[in-house]
């Protein structure tokens, strides 16, 4: 009852029940392979996380990022795009060095160094 519960196998040890219900810490030294949901509603702590899916999806409200350094976005392909909805509504693109704004999927404003260009004429 106070002492260690030893289960020692060549290759795998199987519990078949409903429900296994753990009461106290767990570690593991291997890889957790979870075939369902994983349920963690105190919270998930991790160092890193690496995906192997394209998208985050939260089911409902706002997804707020929320660090005490910088947000740092690096988007390999130059590109980060803005959308509402999954329609494109802006974009900042790397060219060359060079920071392109765009509206919509047009180029609004071109930072070239220190000198900026901005497409069309703007009326007070």
């Amino acid at each position: 009852a106070d002492g260690v519960l030893d289960l020692v196998s060549d290759t795998e040890i199987e519990i078949n029940a409903t429900t296994v219900d753990v009461n106290g810490a767990v570690e593991m030294s291997s890889t957790l392979g979870v075939t369902g949901v994983v349920t963690a509603n105190a919270g998930v702590v991790v160092d890193n996380i690496t995906i192997d899916g394209t998208e985050i999806d939260l089911s409902s409200g706002d997804l707020t990022i929320d660090v005490a350094g910088d947000i740092n976005l690096d988007a390999g392909g130059g590109d980060i795009v803005l959308k509402d909805d999954g329609t494109q509504y802006g974009a900042f693109t790397n060219t060359s060095g060079d920071l392109i704004i765009k509206s919509g999927s047009t180029t609004s404003a071109t930072f070239d160094g220190a000198n900026v260009t901005f497409a069309g004429l703007c009326y007070n």
